[in-house]
């Protein structure tokens, strides 16, 4: 990007091209996503110290043991949402999951 920050890689093993995607706030690096895995990083406020690491799979679920282990991550995303929210932080929508 303009400030010289990594914003993507591409590495070639042999006969796959793996892709990785960097999302910034700032300074800080919030967000590295490849095609089957996001992780997300949440700092307090004006700091780098990290409060939160989101790790989602970008696969949809297949099966009823996933839909099962998707609303327990809602349910899990509901109870961090409102702990952040005391505290008067905020999940961006992107991060909140399907229903």
């Amino acid at each position: 990007d303009a400030l010289s920050r990594r914003i993507a890689k591409s590495v070639s093993t042999g006969h796959d091209i793996r892709t990785t995607r960097y999302g910034w706030d700032g300074e800080r690096l919030v967000c590295e996503a490849t095609d089957t895995l996001t992780t997300t990083v949440l700092c307090e406020p004006d700091s780098f110290v990290p409060l939160l690491r989101i790790e989602q799979d970008r696969l949809e679920p297949e099966n009823a043991e996933d839909r099962e282990s998707t609303r327990e991550e809602r349910a899990l995303f509901t109870q961090m949402s409102t702990l952040l929210a005391e505290h008067g932080l905020v999940v961006p929508n992107p991060f909140k999951p399907e229903a």
